[in-house]
């Protein structure tokens, strides 16, 4: 359809839950003027994480200069690793996991430490001392540093 292709070339934000790129994964390669996304992962549990950020960020354009990850069960250096190794461009990337407690909150106490025990917050301290730290590994190894917020 061409005005679908047309549509594809004009996108410069993308914003949605990462099982509506499950379906077709490569036509995110048609958002080449895609500069910004921003993708939840809502539905997603750790087990899965890997393999659907590896899906998806493989056909991510490498024009992305801010990327934003939400509702994530688990932020580890795999995750950040693959990232920067999939989008050497990017200039600002959000990763957070804590919107999956708020949901836990309208429960009871022990909903919330449930909800808790299942999300993985961050590769700081066990990694990298802190977020400088952090920055510089994945940053060095690319002619464009990414930062990390």
């Amino acid at each position: 359809d061409p005005h679908m292709r047309a549509y594809m070339h004009r996108c410069s934000h993308l914003q949605c839950n990462s099982t509506a790129l499950y379906v077709c994964p490569k036509m995110l390669q048609q958002l080449v003027n895609l500069e910004s996304a921003t993708i939840s992962f809502h539905v997603e549990g750790r087990n899965i994480q890997h393999t659907s950020t590896r899906l998806i960020l493989k056909h991510m354009p490498l024009t992305l200069k801010n990327l934003t990850l939400d509702y994530l069960p688990l932020i580890d250096a795999s995750l950040i690793r693959h990232i920067a190794d999939a989008l050497p461009m990017l200039r600002s990337l959000r990763l957070s996991c804590s919107e999956r407690l708020s949901a836990d909150l309208n429960c009871c106490w022990d909903c919330y430490a449930e909800g808790g025990s299942h999300t993985v917050h961050s590769p700081i301290p066990d990694h990298w001392l802190d977020i400088y730290d952090l920055t510089v590994c994945y940053s060095s190894t690319n002619p464009n540093p990414s930062l990390i917020t």
